[in-house]
């Protein structure tokens, strides 16, 4: 990290409180039966563990939802970051290489560095708007690293982009010594779109409670292949947040549509054109935004903030400065707006 980055940082833990919105956290109100969960929480309830029929009756609800044949292939975690973790833990025995984008959550290469990976980067591209999987790229890789671990995030995190399994499905198959880790925590899974993965036994899929339904607090996560029964918990889970994901899922529709609204202004703002920053297309809740040809971006930054009362997270990649702003409802866009009209 830079030290015009390393810089903010500091600036921001000094200078006054401002919406955060560098986490991609959740802003919308969450349907009733949701919050009716908690209005009634106990000190009881934090004394007990929940019942292994409630555990077992959320994997099955997920089965159902997600339209999963065989509840042994969801295995259900503390989070989808433990459920990433045990995954790369286990397969360590069988791969030692990891392939993965280069422009990615960084937090992979902390944990993949952690676990003595070989770890294999291919370039992220963009072409106008929006950054693509280069499947051409992917596939020399894979080629090149025989019999290693392929970790894809869809919707990447931070661009937004998406994988395409009209051309991710023929890699899958062909290279059928390679194991596919997807991370999907930002991915409609329940509209069922990728549920052509499931019956390849070199692809795992992780979900998560705290994107598409944003839970984060719960740290409810959940993965769709085929891991060891060992994972599967039978401790540890707490009933009042069980109860909560039961009436999430019950609700999709709810929380879909929060999600239709982050996605079409994200739509929105990527196609205005600005001089000074190119917002890129995204399919996620967030957008990340490259910023072009300015000097002094320490002031610009100062007043965007004062003025909007939100921040972005700042990255730099290759000394390129970089912001990405996670979403909202509209109060919290019209913010983001106001923050963007500094760079016009």
């Amino acid at each position: 990290m830079s030290k015009y980055f390393l810089k903010r940082k500091r600036d921001f833990e000094l200078s006054s409180p401002l919406l955060s919105l560098d986490r991609n956290e959740y802003f919308f109100s969450h349907h009733p039966q949701v919050n009716n969960v908690f209005s009634s929480f106990s000190e009881w309830d934090l004394s007990k563990y929940a019942s292994y029929q409630d555990q077992q009756s959320l994997r099955q609800l997920l089965c159902e939802k997600l339209q999963v044949d065989n509840k042994q292939q969801i295995t259900m975690g503390h989070g989808a970051e433990d459920i990433l973790v045990k995954s790369l833990s286990w397969l360590r025995n069988s791969y030692h290489s990891l392939i993965l984008e280069d422009f990615s959550w960084t937090n992979y290469l902390h944990i993949a560095e952690g676990l003595n990976y070989q770890i294999h980067k291919f370039q992220s591209n963009y072409c106008n708007d929006s950054y693509y999987l280069n499947y051409e790229i992917l596939k020399n890789q894979l080629k090149k690293f025989p019999k290693s671990l392929v970790l894809l995030t869809s919707p990447n995190n931070p661009t937004g982009h998406s994988v395409d399994l009209v051309n991710l499905i023929p890699l899958i198959e062909e290279f059928s010594e390679h194991m596919f880790l997807l991370d999907m925590v930002y991915a409609p899974l329940f509209s069922n779109t990728f549920s052509d993965l499931y019956k390849y036994k070199n692809v795992i899929m992780i979900g998560s409670f705290s994107k598409f339904f944003g839970m984060p607090g719960l740290r409810m996560g959940f993965a769709i292949g085929n891991l060891p029964s060992a994972f599967h918990l039978n401790l540890g889970m707490q009933k009042n947040s069980i109860k909560a994901c039961k009436y999430a899922l019950e609700n999709i529709s709810w929380y879909q549509k929060n999600r239709d609204e982050m996605l079409s202004y994200a739509y929105q703002v990527s196609q205005i054109k600005r001089k000074n920053i190119q917002v890129f297309r995204s399919d996620a809740p967030f957008f990340l935004a490259k910023l072009l040809n300015l000097n002094n971006l320490d002031a610009i930054f100062r007043l965007a903030e004062e003025h909007s009362g939100v921040k972005p997270k700042y990255i730099s990649k290759q000394d390129i400065p970089y912001i990405r702003f996670g979403l909202g409802p509209s109060s919290i866009c019209s913010k983001i707006d106001t923050y963007l009209s500094f760079f016009d």
